[in-house]
């Protein structure tokens, strides 16, 4: 077994990088139930409860993010 030391700033970029990924990638489900209502639910097969499950999950991964990378901080760079 190998252990491996990753210092707080390459963890915290790591985190940021597999957070936005997630929501892009919740972002093409909800484009793609949107525009097939028969298709494959990613949470629900119900058509709206699909919808709405996907939307809760992309705020909540933004809220996390932002908990990382705060708007307030975006702006000031």
């Amino acid at each position: 077994m190998a252990t491996i030391e990753i210092d707080d700033v390459t963890v915290e970029a790591l985190v940021i990088e597999e957070l936005k990924s997630g929501i892009e990638i919740l972002e093409l489900d909800l484009i793609g139930r949107l525009n097939n209502p028969s298709g494959l639910g990613v949470f629900h097969n119900d058509h709206l409860k699909d919808i709405i499950e996907i939307q809760k999950h992309i705020d909540a991964y933004k809220l996390v993010l932002d908990w990382y990378e705060p708007e307030w901080v975006k702006t000031d760079e």
